[in-house]
């Protein structure tokens, strides 16, 4: 019997959108029946209830402000086996049968360790980058999130693709997609210089997190990685921002979440000091 597919899909303010990417999932499905669609909404948002498909399920919480944070609640609340894909409320898939092709790829590995992911064509995207994952229960529940709760944008997807890279377990969905009106700026891109720094200064629990995985899949050694400068070299992402931020005022949720960063940073720095051997 086909795998459970089960989509995770925050919102804020956006329910006509919302309600364009379920249906578009539901409709093009293969089998519509072993699909499950996992929906957060902020507490806070100011858009009216999404009216959706009775087979989405709708969870309220508290809006964070780590981009991760939504995927990971609704994936507690899920806790189904099979797959899982992380999608954004934007998102319209084109592709019949795309449930199909998900499981298809996901299935080359048996042990459950790989990252799919959809193919994108966005121009600020680099070949082969992760946009949306494809993930299955036994890699998120091995690593305790679907994504890492640290960053505010961009650099969550980037994480996971580090991960895989260094297994060597990575490969693409090729479905059709769009998204939804043109992909504008965002008010949440900010200071991305100092996010590659905190992401350049994060590898250790990337690689730690790596092993993990790599015990289960019976992988003994992790592959060298290339760093990706078209997010992590400080120079370029500060050119990223200027072209892609709309530059507006700071709002609650990034202040939190720089402070967070800075507080990881300085745990960091402390524990570099403590492991020096006395001069």
């Amino acid at each position: 019997m086909p795998e459970l597919i089960t989509c995770l899909v925050p919102t804020r303010a956006r329910p006509e959108m919302l309600k364009v990417c379920t249906e578009s999932l539901l409709h093009r499905a293969a089998h519509p029946e072993l699909l499950a669609i996992y929906v957060y909404r902020d507490s806070d948002d100011p858009g009216e209830p999404p009216k959706l498909d009775p087979r989405c399920r709708v969870f309220t919480g508290p809006r964070n402000p780590f981009l991760g944070a939504a995927y990971n609640a609704l994936f507690r609340e899920a806790r189904r086996d099979g797959i899982y894909l992380a999608l954004a409320d934007d998102f319209v898939m084109t592709s019949d049968t795309w449930d199909d092709v998900v499981r298809r790829t996901m299935g080359v590995h048996p042990d459950g360790i790989l990252l799919g992911y959809l193919t994108d064509s966005d121009p600020y995207h680099v070949a082969a980058q992760v946009c949306y994952p494809v993930l299955t229960r036994r890699w998120i529940e091995t690593l305790g999130y679907v994504f890492a709760e640290a960053f505010p944008f961009w650099f969550t997807d980037t994480w996971l693709d580090e991960i895989a890279l260094m297994l060597g377990r990575k490969a693409p969905v090729h479905v059709e997609w769009r998204p939804q009106g043109q992909r504008g700026k965002t008010t949440r891109m900010r200071d991305l210089a100092f996010w590659a720094w905190v992401f350049e200064a994060a590898r250790p629990e990337r690689i730690e997190d790596a092993r993990k995985l790599a015990a289960l899949a019976g992988i003994g050694e992790l592959r060298g990685i290339t760093p990706n400068l078209s997010l992590t070299d400080p120079l370029t992402a500060a050119v990223l921002e200027l072209e892609l931020s709309d530059h507006g005022a700071s709002d609650a949720g990034y202040i939190q979440a720089k402070r967070h960063a800075v507080e990881y940073l300085q745990k960091l720095v402390a524990a570099a000091k403590t492991s020096q051997p006395p001069r």
